[in-house]
């Protein structure tokens, strides 16, 4: 019997990652730090543990849990999301456990949790040593990742689309943008530039709908009314996967320029759907996005990128977009990659 442990903070990468490879278990169950009442598991057990290094006695604690849900379920592999304190429990338990511990990098934990610290570097190089495989969503990831690990940790690349390709979507006059409203993610910046956009008397009767949640959304709520564009703003929330791909196909453009990211599932989503992406200039986006001819990279916020982003010619850019994503980004490109790093440890059983 084939079964295997997830570990994860509780978020929609999980969840899209469990609707990828579920199919190739017979059983699986959810190691994470909390509830999401979002995202529905069905009978899959889910059990919540604490990740958090800041209580070390909670920590140590969730070591003991952690190992003792594996003496339990005895599953043939884990796989552990993002290099960080989860994926450091989830190999330290394999080793203990003799499971193999496939890891995959997210981008921002490769990126940014090496510099939180001393601590953090050493916790990075020593998943990075002992995991027993590793998955990434972008070739610079990849790279990154040989490079701290001081070798070459032969990463196979995949990510968690399983996107649908639309056809003649019914677009309008709509900017989209669903990224999580806190800092990273400059939300701030999209409104300002569309309220720049919105200077143009051609372009008035465009909407810019923001969904997603987060700390940031009443500082937003208050920048779109002191900026006087309000009124063509939707904070429209939390969106399931039905409502992000109707506005997907809604929008002529999407919108994501975070300060650091991986390959970002919803720029898949949205290439899926014929929109123009409008992206910030970071190297997981160049990978998928040649400037002017498939997308817009944004290099100066101050710019009125949505506008010069129009003038790109959207047919052949949803041709170019929906052809990339028919040959990497679908449910059976991505399911077919993930289950191909398993099938080495099961052919060892």
């Amino acid at each position: 019997m084939k079964k295997l442990l997830i570990i994860s903070t509780n978020s929609i990468h999980l969840f899209n990652f469990y609707r990828l490879v579920k199919s190739g278990f017979e059983s699986v169950e959810i190691v994470t730090n909390k509830i999401n009442p979002n995202l529905d598991y069905g009978d899959t057990p889910v059990h919540c543990i604490s990740f958090s290094l800041r209580n070390p006695v909670r920590f140590y604690n969730s070591c003991r849990s952690l190992k003792r849900i594996i003496k339990r379920f005895q599953p043939d592999i884990i796989h552990s999301q993002q290099i960080t304190t989860n994926s450091y429990l989830a190999v330290r338990a394999g080793l203990k456990t003799k499971t193999p511990v496939v890891v995959t990098a997210w981008g921002s934990d490769i990126l940014l949790t090496p510099t939180l610290g001393m601590l953090y570097r050493k916790m990075v190089h020593y998943i990075l040593q002992n995991g027993s495989a590793f998955t990434a969503d972008a070739n610079f990831v990849a790279e990154k990742m040989d490079e701290l690990a001081g070798k070459n940790l032969k990463t196979t690349l995949a990510n968690f689309a399983s996107v649908e390709i639309s056809e003649n979507p019914a677009k309008e006059n709509v900017i989209y943008s669903n990224r999580l409203m806190n800092k990273l993610y400059r939300i701030d910046a999209v409104i300002r530039a569309f309220a720049l956009f919105l200077k143009n008397e051609n372009r008035k009767e465009w909407k810019l709908i923001i969904a997603g949640t987060g700390e940031e959304f009443p500082a937003l709520q208050e920048l779109s009314e002191s900026l006087n564009v309000a009124d063509s703003i939707e904070f429209a929330g939390w969106l399931n996967h039905d409502e992000n791909k109707s506005n997907y196909e809604r929008a002529r453009i999407f919108v994501s320029v975070p300060e650091s990211d991986g390959t970002s599932i919803s720029l898949l989503e949205a290439m899926g759907a014929g929109c123009i992406p409008v992206v910030s200039d970071l190297p997981a986006n160049r990978e998928w996005i040649t400037h002017g001819e498939n997308g817009f990279v944004v290099s100066d916020f101050s710019d009125n990128f949505f506008e010069d982003a129009l003038k790109i010619n959207s047919i052949k850019a949803v041709s170019i977009n929906q052809e990339l994503i028919k040959n990497k980004a679908t449910f059976k490109a991505n399911q077919e990659a993930f289950l191909s790093v398993y099938k080495k440890y099961f052919s060892t059983k």
